[in-house]
């Protein structure tokens, strides 16, 4: 049995037949119906009578995310904590949205679903994948009339070029003032 849609061939009867079902065009293999059952690609049937198999393939939409935070969809079938996989029908629009946790902050969307806003659109008309990211941030903000250099330690804030970065949370961080020669470093709120 090579089939598409739809096929049938004669056994001599209490053959043992192994079908497996392929993934192509986007879908994933789902389930087997029918005389086969199973969550696997691979189903062994014994003919021990006329049998119908029927293997069911989806396009889903898989999401992922590193940090604490949750993905949610206006279309019912996401609501993630670390992953979740929803099967959609084809062309279905949906919108995702990333809501970070308390200390974290919602950084992107990586994968099929890009992007610094906290909803992305994603149309399903192949299987899909979206990562959201979520992060610890360090914040430095520089008050007063003087000027001088921030940085941090591991890298990431550079008061010249930027005042954020993103950290594994329990990062242990540095941070270091460098006043320039006519200006005071005086206090670190």
């Amino acid at each position: 049995i090579d089939c598409g849609p739809q096929c049938q061939s004669p056994f001599a009867l209490n053959q043992e037949i192994t079908l497996t079902a392929t993934n192509e065009g986007g879908y994933e293999f789902t389930q087997w119906e029918g005389d086969c059952n199973g969550s696997t690609p691979e189903v062994k049937v014994t003919l021990d009578k006329t049998k119908q198999c029927t293997a069911i393939f989806d396009l889903y939409l898989t999401v992922e995310k590193t940090g604490n935070g949750t993905v949610t969809s206006d279309y019912a079938g996401i609501n993630c904590g670390h992953s979740c996989k929803a099967p959609y029908p084809v062309d279905t629009g949906l919108t995702l949205t990333a809501e970070a946790d308390a200390g974290y902050q919602f950084i992107g969307w990586e994968g099929d679903c890009q992007g610094t806003a906290s909803e992305a659109q994603v149309t399903i008309n192949t299987s899909r994948h979206c990562q959201a990211n979520f992060a610890v941030v360090l914040s430095v903000e520089k008050k007063g009339s003087g000027d001088g250099l921030v940085l941090s330690e591991p890298v990431g804030v550079d008061f010249g070029s930027q005042c954020s970065e993103t950290f594994d949370l329990g990062a242990k961080v540095s941070i270091s003032a460098t006043p320039d020669a006519d200006s005071e470093f005086t206090t670190c709120y």
